[in-house]
């Protein structure tokens, strides 16, 4: 492949096509050695789709998420990303204002091996709600209501530590009673393992003090019979506050 002496850099904040001459494929219209710098500019994910059956990274179509920034070139028969980020990648960001819950819909098996939320200041509108959070399999049009989870929560209660244990339940308990005042808030994490048709809840740490109870929940672990690829986080009766962050794991 020769490497082209020329490349321009492409802010982009929409989605990117490789486009085709008339009667040709991208590749061949672009030519091998050609290269751009490229940057998602926008707070959406896009696709990168080449013509045809050729590829980008040996796939179909690749998601670019906001914030990423890579090198794209082209062999002469296919596409390859230079440059891009390893590790955690920031997917989404869904800040909650008294909203009736916060769904996260953005999975991609394809990039990531496991998700991670972070909790930033979540608390409820209502005293006394519980975290929950609830898994879909099309996408996020709907969200499982049947008994389909499991979960435990592990907590300390001055010197003395206990446990809850939640089966066949209707969603993933994340705390028990909680105040409503940021106070009160969570700040912690939820990792997320989507394996064939599971979906495990790991080392899940959620921190806060309890209105009524004085108790601090210090890990939470489930599981959900279904493969998720979209969760929901919302309170047992109320509304929410706060910021909740989706990352991904590259595999």
């Amino acid at each position: 492949m020769k490497i082209s002496k020329s490349i321009q850099g492409i802010a982009f904040a929409g989605a990117l096509a490789l486009c085709a001459a008339s009667g040709a494929s991208a590749t061949t219209t672009v030519g091998d050695g050609w290269g751009r710098d490229i940057k998602n500019m926008s707070t959406g994910v896009w696709t990168i789709d080449p013509s045809g059956s050729e590829t980008v990274n040996g796939q179909a179509t690749f998601n670019v998420y906001p914030g990423e920034s890579f090198r794209l070139i082209c062999d002469g028969t296919g596409f390859s990303l230079i440059g891009l980020g390893t590790g955690l990648v920031l997917m989404d960001t869904k800040v909650g204002s008294a909203s009736a819950a916060l769904d996260f819909t953005r999975f991609d098996s394809n990039r990531f091996a496991k998700y991670e939320f972070i909790f930033d200041g979540v608390y409820p509108v209502t005293a006394g709600d519980g975290l929950w959070m609830r898994a879909s399999t099309n996408g996020g049009s709907s969200f499982d209501t049947a008994a389909s989870y499991a979960s435990g929560i592990l907590y300390a209660l001055g010197t003395a530590n206990g446990a809850l244990q939640n089966l066949a339940q209707t969603k993933i308990d994340l705390t028990t009673t909680q105040g409503n005042d940021p106070g009160y808030a969570i700040s912690g994490r939820v990792g997320v393992s989507v394996l064939a048709a599971w979906t495990y809840i790991d080392s899940t740490h959620v921190s806060v003090d309890n209105t009524s109870l004085s108790r601090r929940e210090i890990q939470v672990s489930g599981q959900y019979s279904g493969a998720a690829n979209a969760l929901r986080f919302l309170y047992s009766t109320g509304n929410l506050n706060g910021t909740i962050r989706q990352y991904g794991y590259t595999k």
